[in-house]
């Protein structure tokens, strides 16, 4: 799910408060073999595949530091960063 700047004014006029995260993801590139096993758990779109290189991205902008692709990491290359 990935929550547009209109989503966010909506939930901020809707009495939501909205806080920055605390916690992020990062990513061990030396640890990550690119096998794609955290794409299939990644509901932001954070992670995804670019088949020409056949590598997996991470884009923590859209990150929203749900944790699941830790689990699902088989080599375990992301870890929470406080």
């Amino acid at each position: 799910m990935i929550i547009s700047l209109e989503g966010i004014q909506f939930l901020k006029n809707s009495g939501v408060a909205i806080q920055p995260l605390g916690k992020d993801i990062i990513r061990n590139e030396n640890r990550c073999v690119h096998c794609g096993a955290c794409l299939a758990v990644c509901a932001s779109g954070a992670l995804a595949i670019d088949r020409v290189a056949r590598m997996v991205i991470f884009n923590n902008e859209k990150c929203i530091a749900c944790e699941l692709c830790i689990k699902a990491c088989p080599p375990r290359a992301l870890a929470v960063n406080f």
